[in-house]
């Protein structure tokens, strides 16, 4: 009988309730290709659309679906809607090539032939350049950036830029912060923040609120880690003027030493609150939970804790899951051995389906240790998978553990395995590291822990024999995988 160690759970979330109904799980290919057909319509949206796309995708490839674990590869790969990172790109790329898909096994190729979030490995890059049906891409006498290229932004964008960029030209200041976008996002040309900011400014200077606020936050959130606060706080203060609820938002935090860390200006809770207050009014559940702090801790405004409740309501009423952990301990409410009240879990849900991993996390917990009733580890696993997909390694392990014991769904070794591997590879301080080296071989399912072998050794972490055992061979590919600060 093999026992599996309950990973440690730092993160908390929640499940999916229509109208705190019924739920849609996955599996079902209508809405899976619906997801992923939202993704891609995303692209063509004017702010934040690649955002939009990867939020999109993440539910699709949730759901299996091949072509969405492979964008979101590519958006991993180029930065798109999120932080970019090579490694982070090879998990999702290989997800979609063990289903076959062909520009994913390329990429792949191209990774371990430029070392991208792997070691550089000739003979790997060669195999699946081959599994692609690509010619060999390794010899002096290819140019990599054509590689690099291929599968890059749809005609449509590009045509779309050229369209934009004739009339931005000619002074159209919505075009001009259209262009302003595509250069931040890469939307139909290749990403260039300082293109950005010059369109941006464009338009800014001629009173538009949207591109002073874009224009705050480029200078404040520099992709050369050297960020300019001074302008970013004049541009804030020029759209926050205008009304523009985001400017006003972020000029708030601009006061506020938590996001400022002293630089742009000097902290002043009054200011914070004013800017706070504007943005509150306007239905903004960020500054409503930074208004309710501050009426709570009596900063900037006269200390008034049933303000701060009220604030903290109106927050967590819009599924922000500070402001709902914040009325659980004002209320003495444990979130993870307490059964909610109704409206309190009509929040948390509302915070799960906006897809925060936390919230996704805790409502999955309170599903899997239910207070008084019978748990329901299906739509534990539901949200579970949620957030895994979010690169949340707390629920990958607990996704894994799940599929590996066969609660809430069936019995899958390999989906346990891969689940182990992606988690164990981002890494958090070693902690998940200890916990697989350190168990028992009865505390294995052998046959994920074969699987598990078999990945560590397909990625060149690994070299033994595929038997389930967990030598100092096997413990020591999960150590080189992991990369982790250990010690911590």
């Amino acid at each position: 009988m093999w026992i599996l160690i309950k990973p440690v759970m730092l993160l908390c979330a929640f499940s999916f309730i229509v109208g705190i109904g019924s739920i849609a799980f996955a599996g079902d290919p209508v809405t899976t290709e619906q997801l992923f057909q939202s993704a891609q319509s995303s692209k063509l949206r004017a702010d934040n659309a690649d955002v939009y796309a990867v939020r999109s995708y993440r539910d699709a490839a949730a759901r299996g679906h091949t072509d969405a674990l492979e964008r979101l590869g590519f958006m991993y790969e180029h930065g798109r809607g999120i932080d970019q990172s090579f490694r982070k790109a090879l998990i999702w790329y290989r997800k979609a090539a063990k289903k076959g898909h062909k520009f994913a096994q390329e990429r792949i190729g191209f990774f371990y032939q430029h070392g991208l979030g792997v070691t550089t490995d000739t003979k790997q890059a060669q195999e699946w350049y081959r599994k692609a049906n690509r010619p060999d891409q390794t010899s002096e006498q290819n140019n990599p950036d054509r590689i690099y290229k291929y599968g890059d932004v749809s005609k449509g964008l590009k045509r779309q830029f050229v369209s934009s960029l004739v009339s931005a030209q000619n002074g159209d200041i919505d075009a001009q912060q259209r262009i302003g976008s595509m250069f931040e996002y890469g939307r139909g040309v290749t990403q260039n923040q300082k293109k950005a900011i010059i369109w941006y400014r464009k338009a800014a200077e001629q009173g538009h609120a949207i591109s002073q606020n874009h224009l705050g936050n480029l200078y404040a959130n520099s992709d050369d880690d050297s960020p300019d606060y001074k302008p970013a706080v004049a541009w804030y203060r020029k759209a926050a003027n205008q009304g523009l609820v985001a400017a006003q938002f972020n000029l708030g935090n601009m006061y506020t030493i938590t996001f400022r860390y002293g630089y742009g200006v000097a902290e002043d809770p009054k200011q914070a609150f004013e800017w706070y207050q504007k943005a509150a009014s306007q239905g903004h559940a960020g500054a409503q939970y930074e208004l309710a702090q501050l009426y709570r801790f009596g900063s900037g405004v006269a200390e008034d804790r049933s303000l701060a409740t009220y604030w903290y309501t109106q927050a967590a009423d819009q599924g922000d899951p500070a402001g709902q952990e914040m009325l659980d301990h004002i209320n003495g409410v444990d979130p993870d051995n307490s059964e909610p009240s109704p409206p309190t879990l009509a929040r948390k849900i509302k915070s799960a389906e906006q897809g925060d991993a936390s919230a996704q996390i805790k409502l999955a917990r309170l599903y899997e240790n239910s207070v008084g009733r019978t748990p329901d580890h299906r739509k534990a696993v539901y949200w579970y998978r949620k957030a895994a997909v979010q690169d949340d390694v707390d629920a990958q392990y607990a996704l894994a553990s799940k599929l590996e014991k066969g609660e809430g769904t069936a019995i899958n070794p390999q989906e346990a395995a891969e689940w182990y591997f992606t988690a164990t590879s981002l890494g958090k301080f070693g902690r998940y590291y200890y916990s697989l080296t350190e168990r028992e071989q009865d505390d294995w399912n052998p046959a994920s822990l074969m699987a598990f072998q078999t990945l560590l050794r397909n990625a060149g972490y690994y070299t033994g024999s595929i038997d389930g055992e967990t030598g100092p061979g096997t413990k020591a590919a999960i150590r080189e995988l992991c990369d982790c600060i250990f010690g911590s």
